[in-house]
């Protein structure tokens, strides 16, 4: 996550709006810095914030001066509990997030394996570019540790396509078994023209 901000980026992307205010409206002012940070950061990174340090300061200090609401709330703010969850949800209803469905997680592998592997990408870049997949979606993104394995797995699938690849290539006229036996045709012979050249 980006780390410094200048004002029109705090604006654009920190900036609350009538509708994310009305939100608040529900839930006891000690839980408004948390929700709108998780809210906000889902909105840019397309993936939820797991703790308040994997954002900038001016971020959260931005945040706190729109709620009039001090810095500190943010200590006592539950993560992990049932608030977090419960506003994870609403939040995910409010951007129109879909859940996550098999086929979707199966286009979401085909990605990987056809677009974002053949170009050289490491996993952990795959991971990076995955919650923008997931964002542009529309679709929520998947836990760390199921993200891992999937994008491991279809790295996997990938090269074991682009070993196939090399030895079909490698095979030529099928004189070469795959399993690194030679058939050679011992009677078989070039002709003169082929021998000189």
């Amino acid at each position: 996550m980006k780390r410094v901000w200048d004002t029109d980026e705090l604006v654009n992307i920190w900036g609350l709006t009538y509708d994310e205010r009305q939100l608040l409206k529900t839930k006891p002012p000690r839980n408004h810095l948390g929700f709108t940070i998780q809210l906000k950061y889902y909105q840019y990174s397309g993936r939820f914030i797991k703790s308040h340090s994997e954002i900038a300061e001016t971020s959260l200090l931005y945040l706190s001066e729109q709620l009039e609401v001090p810095v500190t709330d943010i200590d006592d703010y539950d993560w992990d509990g049932r608030s977090g969850k419960r506003h994870r949800t609403e939040i995910l209803s409010f951007l129109g997030i879909n859940r996550l469905s098999e086929p979707v997680k199966e286009s979401f592998s085909k990605w990987l394996v056809n677009e974002i592997y053949p170009q050289g990408q490491t996993i952990p870049e795959a991971i990076n570019l995955a919650y923008n997949w997931f964002k542009n979606h529309q679709t929520e993104s998947l836990i760390d540790a199921v993200l891992n394995r999937l994008a491991r797995a279809a790295v996997n699938q990938h090269e074991n396509r682009l070993f196939g690849k090399i030895i079909r290539s490698l095979l030529i006229y099928n004189h070469i078994n795959p399993y690194g036996i030679f058939e050679l045709d011992m009677d078989l012979r070039l002709p003169i023209e082929y021998a000189t050249a």
